[in-house]
């Protein structure tokens, strides 16, 4: 990571009770690049953020570029998630094309309840400063723990990982976890503008 030297100049004229002034101090800082330097796609990132809150479809299809085509039709899975056959993806090495109408009807398999609450948990500032950030874990009525792992890669790719954890009972009468990761990926364009590009599955 580049390291930025720099001299910063802080001026204090304090007026004292008898007239003097504060001499000029001058102090050398060291500090980082943020990783993720170029923000102007922040202002992208709240305006898809606002438009999951309110279910607004329309403003979310503006981030999707139809037909999207998803390496190993994982976007496909997540929509018909446990369905026995997902349409026409019986053939896991061919892409499909997932279609815009495919996107209104399965909607929210893509993008459940939980997403929602904890993508509304991200502080920006601290994504911006240091190129990720982990909300707290998340509870629904003791049957779903979850958060969200967000992350920018190389200033290309802003990931959203949302992880859950839902308790299962075995036969023996015992609990066990039941992992499970849906990772969003948006790639990043010019520094400035998202676009959701691919799903990834996970557990």
């Amino acid at each position: 990571m580049r390291v930025l030297l720099f001299t910063l100049v802080l001026v204090t004229v304090i007026s004292c009770k008898d007239g003097s002034k504060q001499e000029i101090a001058e102090t050398t800082v060291k500090t980082t690049d943020s990783p993720a330097v170029n923000d102007e796609w922040i202002a992208d990132f709240k305006k898809f953020r606002d438009a999951v809150y309110k279910n607004d479809k329309a403003a979310i299809k503006s981030f999707i570029d139809f037909p999207l085509m998803n390496e190993n039709n994982e976007i496909r899975d997540l929509a018909y998630l446990n369905e026995e056959i997902t349409p026409e993806t019986q053939d896991e090495n061919q892409i499909k094309p997932f279609t815009e109408i495919e996107f209104d009807k399965r909607y929210s398999n893509i993008f459940p309840r939980h997403f929602i609450k904890s993508i509304l948990k991200v502080k920006t500032d601290s994504l911006l400063k240091y190129g990720k950030y982990e909300t707290i874990d998340l509870n629904e009525q003791d049957t779903l723990i979850y958060k969200i792992y967000t992350d920018v890669d190389s200033g290309k790719i802003l990931r959203l990982h949302l992880w859950t954890n839902r308790p299962i009972k075995l036969e023996n009468g015992e609990f066990d976890a039941a992992e499970f990761s849906i990772i969003y990926e948006f790639d990043i364009i010019n520094s400035k503008h998202l676009k959701f590009s691919r799903v990834r599955l996970a557990g």
